[in-house]
């Protein structure tokens, strides 16, 4: 409960601070104090506990709180009085529209810096947003207790940034309605129930600039590498435009899907093929559909003696900000989690509002390099 002045010490928070979450300890602390305001367990008036109180009460270092409460001074949320302590304000404080949940599957990578972006887009423009991490689990399946701990609450919209079944499932048993996102628009991989309103999907606007560059650097034969076929229907585009491709799949170790293990299984395989001086021709250009995939190739190549560019050429899908490790100024296709932020937070605005807009699609880029 809030202090008022002259009352007790507070035995608990109305919210959870946690480790592990994928989220920060001043994140959860910011939005939980956000969200004790919005639903009146703080109001107009309350003293916040102090820094050393809730920093004993969340189990976390005074320097979370101290950041936290600093925080909501600038944005209005709270307003200090000296040598009293900080206080909820009063009409700054922003009465919210609804509450929305993101969640995000983790493997690994969980992009989280693109989650925070939709979040703060979302609260902008007045919705609490509580976010939740999923995450995957040695045998391949997703730890949901989290995510059904959060939907005991009510939500107005949800959204997930990956077409998960079974994080739909719960979204469909809550009776919350809800928006996935997909890398591929195909009707299999979409759910058919009652509270799904839709699917953002990945762009393929970047392939004509793709072509037009390798039809300009004389490539005739392209071998396409990735660990999984999501991205398949793009090698079938780029055979009808002319090229011989070849499909090359690389092994993960393991069910679940790690950076690392991807790095690994793509450089075992390269590996064993002994592509390049003395092995096996190589193509006009290795396009990767993700860069673990390429570091673990191209190290392997590079112990085999092949010299990137002058050798082979090479194309590779960024992971968001993760780069390769390698001096080379790739050719690449870029994705733009800025972009991507913005695209999501205006069709869930417009779900919000009643509105129900044709589903977007996210923007892919090709940004030519020294490799092409």
């Amino acid at each position: 409960m809030a202090v008022r002045p002259g009352a007790g010490k507070p035995a608990a928070l109305p919210f959870t601070v946690a480790r592990g979450t994928g989220v920060g300890l001043v994140d959860q602390m910011v939005a939980g104090i956000k969200e004790a305001i919005s639903c009146g367990r703080y109001r107009t008036g309350d003293k916040l506990p102090s820094f050393d109180e809730l920093a004993a009460m969340a189990h976390v270092s005074r320097r979370v709180p101290k950041t936290a409460v600093a925080r909501l001074l600038d944005e209005g949320w709270v307003t200090s009085l000296r040598r009293k302590g900080c206080y909820v304000s009063n009409p700054q404080t922003p009465i919210w529209k609804g509450r929305v949940l993101i969640v995000a599957v983790s493997d690994g990578n969980a992009q989280i810096g693109g989650t925070l972006q939709l979040r703060d887009s979302l609260e902008r423009s007045r919705y609490f947003v509580q976010v939740v991490f999923v995450r995957s689990q040695s045998d391949g399946s997703f730890d949901l207790h989290s995510l059904k701990t959060a939907l005991l609450g009510t939500f107005d919209l949800a959204y997930c940034h990956r077409p998960v079944k079974e994080v739909a499932d719960c979204f469909a048993a809550a009776r919350v309605p809800y928006v996935l996102a997909c890398v591929r628009p195909r009707a299999e991989y979409l759910p058919g129930d009652e509270f799904y309103r839709g699917c953002i999907c990945g762009d393929d606007g970047f392939l004509p600039d793709l072509v037009s560059a390798m039809k300009k650097a004389g490539v005739s034969r392209v071998a396409f590498v990735n660990f999984q076929d999501v991205f398949d229907r793009y090698a079938a585009r780029l055979r009808r435009s002319g090229f011989t491709v070849e499909v090359v799949r690389t092994p993960v170790a393991d069910v679940v899907v790690t950076p690392a293990r991807v790095r690994d299984g793509a450089a075992r395989f390269f590996a064993g093929r002994h592509v390049g001086p003395g092995g096996a021709p190589l193509p006009d250009v290795f396009l990767f559909m993700d860069d673990f995939v390429a570091d673990g190739a191209l190290c392997s190549l590079a112990r085999d003696g092949v010299r990137i560019p002058e050798d082979v050429r090479v194309v590779t899908l960024y992971n968001n900000d993760v780069g390769l490790a390698y001096s080379a100024n790739f050719a690449r296709i870029e994705f733009d989690p800025a972009n991507a932020s913005n695209v999501c937070a205006d069709y869930l605005l417009a779900l919000l509002a009643g509105r129900r807009p044709a589903a977007p699609r996210t923007g892919f880029r090709f940004v030519p390099g020294d490799t092409l």
